[in-house]
């Protein structure tokens, strides 16, 4: 995913969408699980990745694939209760100067701040949806890839060091399938504060006031160096052979 407001992202300050006139807060994680980790990042997948969850809804149906994604996540609003009241909830977290209004007949959401009730400042339709879509994305469901680091371990020492990184892989492997939906137990923000906090003797509440994008960044970042880490280590040990490694990438360069 290519990022273009990196180092505001990061800041975790609020993001304009210009064409909207509206700005988008982060919340932080510790105030995202207040709300409810899964509601959040439920609306947020509806929202930042809507084609393809919208997708098995339009199947079948050439009347809703005349509709755009966004007309779709209004409808759903008005036919259903906990659908709108779990985006009124995710709005309170990224909209808290705010006041958000549901036009599901004219097929909008108009803004208007909290101070100055009944004066619109800003609104999503039609017609910019996909900006304010797209920020939402960025902030909220940045999901991360790592390379395979695969390699035949030249002698016993290698053997061990070679048994350390696939344990890594296989932990990612495995917090992969839990971000996918294979498995019903699982918390995004426990593990990847708690994985934090050990690794990188951090205090948890500190991690706990990032937003979710200072969180996955941290976490890739992370995860780059112990790649890197460990590659260095191996090919400045005598008698280690790192021929048939990959070498990963620097983890202090750019991500994006």
């Amino acid at each position: 995913m290519e990022i273009n407001n990196l180092a505001l992202y990061l800041s975790g300050q609020p993001v304009p969408v210009p064409s909207c006139n509206i700005i988008v807060s982060q919340p932080t994680i510790k105030e995202i699980v207040v709300m409810g980790e899964e509601p959040f990042l439920n609306v947020a997948q509806l929202l930042g990745r809507s084609a393809s969850h919208l997708k098995s809804i339009k199947e079948g149906n050439p009347e809703l694939q005349k509709l755009s994604d966004f007309q779709i996540v209004m409808i759903l609003s008005a036919e259903d209760s906990s659908i709108k009241e779990s985006i009124v909830q995710f709005f309170e977290l990224i909209f808290p100067i705010y006041d958000v209004t549901f036009d599901t007949e004219g097929m909008n959401l108009s803004f208007s701040i909290k101070d100055s009730p009944g004066q619109v400042v800003g609104m999503i339709n039609n017609f910019n949806y996909q900006d304010f879509f797209k920020v939402i994305e960025e902030l909220f469901l940045f999901f991360f890839s790592f390379d395979e680091i695969e390699y035949d371990p030249a002698n016993d020492r290698a053997n061990a060091i070679a048994e350390k990184l696939k344990k890594g892989r296989e932990k990612v492997s495995s917090i992969k399938r839990k971000e996918s939906g294979q498995s019903d137990v699982f918390s995004l923000f426990a593990t990847y504060t708690s994985v934090l906090s050990i690794g990188m003797n951090l205090d948890i509440n500190v991690l706990f006031s990032y937003t979710p994008f200072q969180l996955y960044d941290a976490f890739l970042r992370y995860w780059k160096k112990v790649a890197y880490d460990i590659y260095q280590k191996v090919s400045t040990t005598p008698l280690m052979d790192v021929s048939k490694m990959d070498k990963p990438d620097d983890w202090s360069l750019n991500l994006y």
